[in-house]
């Protein structure tokens, strides 16, 4: 693993700001940005996300203060400042030992989304064994633990991430130039072996790339939910410079997010070319626009 590791410390560094990029998560992409197709339609049970909701997710709110504020009145307000509606299953809540009136401390914002302003709220009431998280669901923001969230709201989506596999590897070499060739003391029998037919050991190759592209999104997004961490819920695996993930709706959001992020972070120190062109549609291909979301379950 020390080789991954040895990969990923850059993407860590890149993405120093995955919190910023997080909170964008919370608001719907921009007009003109395609999102993952679901295929097979929303997870069994759980209606469509309406794009009204998500619209009013990424309104602003001009202030919002919370001290010591239970946690329903906290709700009820942003339900009020945004005119959505708000269900809160508090009988999940009350099994996770998060009680409708725990305080809300610390919320002091002003000028941001709604869904930024109701993450901020949810952070606040969450214990250190349950975190609270939402999800539209029809035309309802629907507020509960994270767990119980994602026992209905996992789908399976692809992820085309070939232009980061290139930069990536681009990024690598320039900050990771070989050393010099050396000359072997005494010619070999057979011949003499030239410098530049020497392993590389400082190219990673595409796979290991993608494994550490893997290990950031487990690192950072919800960690306790994969299960390759031990948790119930998500799953990734890397096909040909594609990721095939299963996660909730939520965490899907926020693995665009963080892609987003790598992908804004991706110029190549000293200009190396990332040889886009060995990928054909590399170089068009941005965000989720290559991405489709298979049947959930």
């Amino acid at each position: 693993m020390p080789r991954r590791l040895a990969l990923i410390a850059p993407m860590l560094a890149a993405t120093a700001l995955v919190g910023v990029a997080l909170r964008a998560a919370d608001a719907p992409p921009a007009a003109g940005r395609p999102v993952a197709v679901d295929l097979a339609g929303s997870p069994a049970g759980v209606p469509p996300a309406s794009p009204a909701v998500q619209a009013k997710l990424a309104t602003q709110v001009k202030d919002v203060q919370f001290e010591k504020t239970p946690l329903a009145d906290a709700l009820a307000a942003l339900q009020k400042q945004g005119d959505v509606n708000v269900f809160v299953n508090y009988k999940a809540l009350e099994a996770a030992g998060i009680a409708r009136d725990v305080p809300v401390t610390g919320v002091s914002v002003r000028n941001v989304t709604l869904g930024e302003a109701l993450t901020l709220v949810l952070e606040s009431a969450s214990v250190p064994t349950a975190e609270l998280a939402y999800a539209v669901r029809g035309n309802v923001i629907y507020v509960s633990t994270g767990e119980e969230l994602s026992t209905a709201d996992v789908s399976t989506r692809i992820y085309d991430i070939a232009d980061l596999v290139l930069t990536e590897r681009a990024r690598h070499r320039a900050l990771n130039p070989p050393p010099p060739p050396q000359v072997p003391a005494t010619q070999p029998a057979g011949g003499f072996i030239s410098g530049s037919n020497l392993p590389d050991a400082h190219d990673p190759t595409a796979a290991e790339v993608a494994e550490g592209i893997c290990a950031l999104l487990m690192q950072s997004i919800s960690p306790d939910t994969w299960r390759d961490n031990g948790g119930m819920v998500g799953a990734v695996r890397e096909l040909n410079g594609r990721l095939i993930v299963s996660q909730t709706a939520d965490n899907h959001r926020r693995i665009e997010a963080v892609l987003a992020a790598l992908r804004a972070t991706s110029k190549v120190p000293g200009g190396a070319p990332a040889e886009r062109a060995a990928v054909p549609g590399a170089a068009a291909s941005h965000g989720v626009h290559g991405d489709a979301a298979l049947n959930p379950r």
